[in-house]
């Protein structure tokens, strides 16, 4: 693998019987991602955080956080009950998808501060994980917190507000001062610049266990900066490498050969080559990311072959929505809240043809099928496996201008 050069971007999760461990190596937390976990609808990645305490040094900063947010309730008791009700509609919103969402954080964390690359949905996306744990407990940087609904009730309670009211205290929004423990500790020392840990809510571990053992691995073909995934539960551990070595082309369109190795405790390691095809462009104004395609093969004795199986499409992670293909594909519509959906930019429910149709929707279908007619044309695809990997897409061709069948 000489011709793979890149720097390991690291995530690591370990699982014990009480805790899920999640851990990156790549940027570590600053105050603003501190306020965008306490305010889930704010951002790090771009919107404008007013820190309340910028003259207080960081070593003092959480505590002096965690006071005037008890203090904030106490003088508005009725946003105890709306900030409770907005996590438990977001928890439910994002069923399932705890993982992709700490995953996406663990890129993001490895890639640059250029917001114009990341697809978060502010700091919704963490709320996830209060669906199979609670407590979380950040170590990272200069800062180290968790979150506790027992303790924020408490001192609720002692600052005159009702038992019934402080009962509905939300589980994030207000950071308390933490120390690490021994598991902590030790990744910290093996160079990890963030850990994270959760504790696992009673009859969670065996789901979890699941989730981690037969996750869609294949984001890796399209992540933007994590290359190393190690998986740890019990004494068993698993690793995910890719390998990303550009071909041919330009930062606007290239090709990609890609090798994800996975490696299992007392196995030899398996390896996948693929080849990927992408097309980049600068999006519109009203857009402000940076928007691209992306496809990819199997590559079997120098020639790509289709997928075993149908995809879901990616927006760098699998949503539900079918692709209808034998290939990975990615495309960076628009998604919803909860990701699991793709939308249009700009307004909903237009067609193609309409004036009100963002540009950008017609640039990423232009594109999309520009990127399909590059695999097609490229003789490393053989003349089947383009029929076997994109013979449903003619069932396309009758359509009306919504995307609905005739």
């Amino acid at each position: 693998m000489s011709d793979f050069k890149r720097k390991k971007a690291r995530g690591f999760f370990h699982l014990t019987k009480e805790y899920l461990y999640v851990a990156n190596d790549g940027h570590p937390f600053d105050r603003e991602g501190v306020l965008a976990l306490c305010l889930a609808n704010l951002s790090g990645k771009g919107d404008s955080i007013i820190d309340r305490h910028k003259n207080v040094p960081d070593k003092d900063w959480i505590g002096e956080h965690n006071q005037s947010s008890l203090v904030a309730y106490q003088k508005d008791q009725n946003r105890i009950q709306a900030d409770f009700k907005n996590e438990e509609s977001t928890v439910r919103e994002y069923s399932g998808r705890w993982l992709f969402e700490l995953l996406q954080n663990i890129d993001d964390a490895n890639g640059t501060k250029d917001v114009s690359r990341y697809i978060g949905t502010k700091g919704l996306g963490f709320l996830s994980i209060l669906e199979i744990a609670q407590n979380p407990a950040i170590f990272s940087g200069n800062f180290a917190f968790e979150f506790s609904q027992d303790k924020t009730k408490e001192a609720l309670i002692n600052l005159g507000v009702g038992v019934q009211q402080a009962s509905l205290a939300p589980i994030l929004h207000v950071p308390w001062p933490s120390e690490p423990d021994k598991e902590i500790s030790l990744l910290i020392g093996q160079g990890y610049s963030t850990v994270i840990r959760f504790k696992l809510k009673q009859g969670f571990y065996e789901d979890i266990r699941e989730v981690l053992n037969n996750f869609e691995y294949h984001f890796m073909l399209f992540s933007q900066n994590l290359n190393w995934l190690r998986i740890k539960i019990g004494k068993k551990e698993k690793t995910i490498e890719s390998f990303d070595n550009q071909i041919s082309g330009s930062s606007l369109k290239s090709k990609h050969k890609i090798i994800l190795k996975t490696t299992l405790t007392g196995r030899k390691a398996k390896t996948e080559d693929w080849i990927k095809w992408q097309r980049n462009w600068e999006s519109t104004e009203e857009i402000k990311k940076r928007s691209n395609c992306m496809f990819c093969l199997p590559l079997e004795n120098h020639k790509c072959v289709p997928h075993s199986t149908e995809t879901n499409v990616y927006n760098f992670f699998p949503t539900e929505e079918p692709s209808s293909v034998f290939g990975f594909m990615h495309v960076s519509f628009n998604l919803s809240r909860d990701r699991k959906k793709l939308q249009m930019w700009g307004e909903q429910n237009v067609t193609f043809n309409e004036d009100k149709c963002a540009e950008e929707n017609k640039r990423l279908v232009t594109e999309t099928c520009q990127l399909i007619a590059d695999v097609i044309d490229d003789e490393i695809v053989p003349a089947e496996t383009v029929i076997e990997a994109f013979h449903k897409l003619d069932q396309f061709e009758k359509t009306n201008t919504k995307g609905k069948p005739l």
